[in-house]
């Protein structure tokens, strides 16, 4: 079985995904500071977790980016 990858074993790759989620965040909210607020806050989607909670795995990750997608698009969550 495979299991998801961890961005903890990849220390660089965990920067990598904060710095593209924060660009994407910033695009969506068209604001530096409230998508960095929106990233550390607890999402109902996420089970309760910070956006940022969540990008150490692949799957979590791209949770993370469907969730921005639907925001942009107007459906919530």
């Amino acid at each position: 079985m495979i299991s998801p990858t961890s961005s903890a074993e990849f220390p660089g790759d965990r920067a990598s995904r904060v710095a593209s989620l924060r660009a994407r965040a910033e695009d969506v909210f068209g604001d530096p500071e409230t998508a960095w607020k929106w990233l550390n806050r607890p999402n109902r989607a996420l089970a309760q977790k910070t956006p940022l909670e969540m990008i150490d795995t692949d799957t979590g990750f791209q949770s993370v980016l469907t969730i921005l997608g639907r925001l942009e698009h107007g459906v919530y969550s």
